[in-house]
């Protein structure tokens, strides 16, 4: 199977490229916008996204070029995650919030009813797969430290002038908030691929 990779970030391919064992096919990797994709249409025979739409400048035209470049009878794959059980949603919350009062100009992340939406009206229809559940037992302190590294993608929002208070006022929260640290919290997550395939070929 031949598989290419498309990302607008030099530094995420060259990541990948470091992951590759020697069991994996080589992808063919492209620096591009998956706002305007580098090739013709009907292209490809499956277009795959994973935690992608929320980090692109418009998800509608990210989509609008999937569209583009799937073959007929072409399918386009969309992973999501869910985590029913909201264990963490307060400290994102207060990411938010933080930003806010920081002055932080956030980009809103598409909700899955808008990208439906927006699927919908390029005539998609879709078949839901729940493939994996599992539990995660994470910490405060380990979401302290992806927020002092700035691993999550809202921090990658904040200018670097900003993010030294923000970050402290984030640390100082999160200790007043869940108190012990160290202990962990269980929280359930529920992976998912939507496939769409397209009338009209």
């Amino acid at each position: 199977m031949r598989v290419t990779g498309v990302d607008i970030a030099p530094r995420m391919m060259a990541k990948l490229r470091e992951q590759l064992a020697p069991q994996h096919a080589r992808p063919d990797l492209l620096l591009a916008d998956a706002t305007a994709l580098p090739f013709a249409p009907r292209t490809f025979r499956a277009v795959f996204v994973t935690h992608v739409l929320h980090l692109v400048s418009s998800y509608e035209a990210a989509l609008d070029e999937v569209r583009r470049v799937v073959a007929p009878g072409g399918a386009f794959i969309h992973h999501h995650s869910r985590f029913p059980d909201e264990v963490w949603k307060p400290s994102m919350d207060k990411c938010h919030e933080l930003m806010d009062a920081y002055g932080v100009e956030r980009r809103e992340r598409p909700s899955e009813k808008e990208i439906r939406a927006k699927l919908r009206a390029l005539r998609g229809s879709v078949r839901r797969v729940e493939y994996a559940e599992f539990e995660w037992r994470l910490t405060p302190s380990y979401w302290v430290e992806c927020a002092r590294n700035r691993v999550d993608s809202w921090s990658w929002q904040v200018p670097d002038e900003v993010y030294p208070p923000l970050f402290a006022d984030y640390e100082r929260w999160m200790h007043e908030h869940y108190g012990d640290m160290e202990r962990e919290r269980p929280q359930r997550v529920q992976h998912a691929l939507e496939v769409w395939t397209f009338d009209g070929g």
